[in-house]
């Protein structure tokens, strides 16, 4: 290879002793949900119960002893899924209750910590730049590990919502941070919300509420994304992961992230390229669906098209209409290259002249 390639993991040592958790069939105060694919795999010699009633759910401290929890020695090596659930509760602790930052979880539950960038924040909004941390096992490596990516920029406004209601509707205010913890101003539970002070409640504004608030927008240009988020992540491992106090969460056996063998390279099975069409197998779409086909048809043979736009664009749907009619360069029309036989039924479009 011409240059070292790297994973962005960091990898650590699996524990070498089973841990006592504690476990009860009830919820009782504050603890955590465990569902039946997440059980150890020998909860039932604690508690006979779950397997005569079928139980689906359970409830854990983890490692906080409590009167009312039972006692119950869990082999993470095995169970890895609990292991995952373990580790990530710690890993919250850490940045919360340690280092004070925000954190939340993405779209698949996985640690998203917010570190705040004192360069990019000004008198408007504090600036954070977003990790997230995905915990896996024996993926690339022999050992655990801990995935770290770079997820952008977000932005708190630093005036309170009760200060914004008087200028800005209630319905574009989204996600919103009070005492460190985020919440939904729409879709959290009422009783959630019945908590927040709203004079220190903080708006994340979405893009709508950007625009209102007087954001500018910085013009993208096509920079090399990979040097950016690099410098980011390599930032945020120095500076946290990497350090003695998290190293006694995770006891990293590596000082940088993984290199990638070189067999895992420019290697894949000359088939995971190929692609049925309906006449045959290729490589490359933009040429062979138009020689080879589509491999189906819609299943519906009535296919109408009608346009939504603004009064001012009439003429670029009319040239849109004409390239799906008849095509454009290697592009031979909607009917031709990909058999959709579609028909763009007149006077159905809606037409709308207001942009605000």
């Amino acid at each position: 290879m011409s240059q070292q390639l790297h994973f962005n993991i960091l990898t650590f040592e699996p524990p070498k002793e089973p841990k006592t958790l504690y476990f009860s069939l009830t919820k009782q105060g504050e603890c955590y949900p465990i569902h039946r694919y997440n059980f150890p795999i020998d909860i039932s010699d604690t508690f006979p119960e779950i397997e005569e009633k079928k139980i689906k759910k359970i409830y854990t401290t983890f490692d906080v002893k409590r009167e009312e929890f039972t006692p119950h020695t869990v082999d993470f090596k095995v169970c890895t899924r609990l292991f995952k659930h373990y580790l990530n509760l710690h890993i919250v602790t850490f940045f919360r209750e340690q280092k004070g930052m925000l954190v939340t979880d993405n779209f698949i539950k996985d640690t998203q910590v917010w570190w705040k960038d004192e360069k990019a924040s000004n008198s408007t909004y504090a600036a954070y730049l977003k990790f997230t941390l995905k915990l896996q096992f024996f993926k690339v490596s022999d050992y655990p590990e801990l995935v770290v990516s770079y997820d952008g920029m977000s932005k708190v406004h630093k005036t309170p919502v009760n200060s914004l209601l008087s200028v800005i509707s209630p319905l574009h205010i989204g996600k919103v941070v009070y005492e460190n913890q985020f919440y939904h101003y729409q879709k959290s539970a009422p009783e959630e919300l019945e908590k927040l002070d709203l004079n220190a409640t903080y708006a994340i504004p979405n893009s709508t509420l950007a625009q209102l608030l007087g954001y500018s927008f910085p013009k993208k240009f096509n920079e090399n994304k990979y040097v950016k988020y690099k410098k980011h992540i390599d930032a945020f491992c120095n500076t946290f992961l990497l350090q003695e106090d998290f190293k006694q969460l995770l006891p990293f056996n590596v000082s940088s992230f993984i290199k990638v063998p070189e067999y895992r390279v420019g290697r894949i099975k000359e088939d995971n390229n190929e692609l049925l069409f309906r006449d045959g197998v290729g490589t490359t779409p933009k040429t062979d669906i138009k020689a080879l086909k589509p491999l189906s048809k819609p299943e519906s043979s009535n296919v109408h098209l009608f346009y939504i736009y603004h009064k001012s664009h009439l003429e670029e749907v009319k040239r849109l209409n004409g390239y799906l009619e008849n095509g454009v360069g290697v592009f031979t029309g909607l009917r031709n290259y990909a058999l959709i036989p579609f028909h763009t039924q007149q006077n159905t479009s809606i037409v709308y002249d207001d942009l605000s």
